[in-house]
């Protein structure tokens, strides 16, 4: 049970803590978060090798808080993506409550 709240927890951590690091930040979390879970899983797993992977899953999350942040010419991830995502329909729903009515539908639809 203990392995699993550390499990939930780096899952947290992972969504929280590093929304601006590269994406192998991610890549490495979460191969950890699934070694832990199968691990957990498993029934012919030992107490001490669970208590192991969770060591190591709580290492892992002091050293990827030290990978580089995103750069503007790093892929984008998930968590880039949807802050784009919302600002793009933030501007569309700003653009419709003060565009549309007021302007012809020729305007509305070049902006």
């Amino acid at each position: 049970v203990e392995a699993s709240s550390e499990a939930i927890q780096a899952i947290v951590f992972s969504t929280t803590q590093l929304t601006n690091k590269v994406e192998q930040a991610h890549i490495d979390m979460g191969f950890a978060i699934t070694k832990l879970v199968i691990r957990i899983l498993d029934p012919f797993t030992s107490v001490d090798a669970i208590k192991a992977q969770v060591e190591e899953l709580k290492a892992l999350e002091q050293k990827v808080l030290n990978y580089p942040d995103l750069q503007p010419t790093d892929r984008a991830t998930i968590y880039t993506k949807a802050k784009l995502d919302k600002a793009i329909w933030n501007t569309r729903f700003e653009r419709d409550k003060k565009v549309l009515g007021v302007k012809s539908f020729e305007v509305y639809n070049t902006l």
